[in-house]
């Protein structure tokens, strides 16, 4: 790993020596780092470290930094070129009051709210068909009035998938940029983001190749709407599960 990638390589294993075949991104935002594994009873499981996205000094203010990454799982796809990933499926253990969405329209303008999906821990599955969008997905962290919004979404022209945090805090001391990495989609296949809120961790994984973590730092106690949007034309939400997160512990932090 180099500072902001971490990398993989598949290949073969022969005269005591590993000959790579392909390669690829472990990982295609620029806070995880540090990743290690370990074999649980046959299964790969990877653990990363999330770097801070603000100031020495808020961290100070804070009295912590950094933190680790959910737990995946790896495998290979079924001819063994590309890694595929998903959280261990322990964390299911967590869930609570879920909620379910499914067929709604995607419009240019403003974003459409998704009732029952707020919150800063939760987890979300969604499904969607691109249509004509230029750009959609969803805006997470989100204040009533939108001043306070973090964007996660995908460029079908582009094959590119974004995190965007230029407006998910107004304080200084957090970072903002637009972190984005390519995802082709193949014919007919809808995007499938997985997506992981806790404070200010947020953790993507889509179509199960892909994933993109980021750190977010809200100023407003109400920056907790999930909403979807597209840039212009239109696309579908097929399908939304999303479940609220139980506390893994009673001292949990919230900044």
């Amino acid at each position: 790993s180099t500072q902001g990638a971490v990398f993989y390589m598949i290949g073969s294993y022969r005269d005591r020596r590993f000959h790579p075949e392909t390669s690829g991104k472990m990982e295609l935002g620029e806070v995880y780092y540090a990743a290690k594994s370990f074999d649980d009873r046959g299964r790969r499981i990877l653990w990363g470290w999330l770097r801070e996205a603000r100031s020495a000094a808020a961290q100070k203010a804070a009295g912590w930094a950094g933190v680790m990454s959910l737990p995946r799982v790896l495998t290979l796809s079924p001819n063994a070129t590309t890694l595929h990933m998903a959280v261990a499926p322990e964390f299911r253990k967590l869930r609570g009051r879920h909620i379910h969405h499914e067929n709604v329209s995607i419009g240019p303008g403003a974003a459409t709210p998704l009732r029952g999906c707020e919150g800063d821990s939760i987890e979300i599955h969604a499904a969607f068909l691109p249509g004509d969008a230029e750009e959609f997905g969803l805006k997470v962290r989100g204040s009533p009035e939108g001043s306070e919004q973090t964007l996660v979404g995908y460029d079908p022209a582009l094959k590119m998938l974004i995190l965007d945090t230029r407006k998910s805090s107004p304080s200084p001391q957090a970072n903002r940029a637009v972190a984005q990495g390519r995802l082709e989609l193949g014919a007919g296949e809808p995007l499938e983001l997985t997506i992981f809120l806790d404070a200010s961790v947020i953790e993507i994984f889509a179509n199960g190749r892909r994933a993109l973590s980021g750190r977010v730092y809200p100023t407003r106690a109400d920056s907790l709407g999930v909403a979807l949007y597209s840039r212009a034309g239109r696309a579908t939400l097929k399908s939304l599960d999303a479940y609220h997160m139980k506390a893994i512990s009673p001292d949990r932090l919230t900044t």
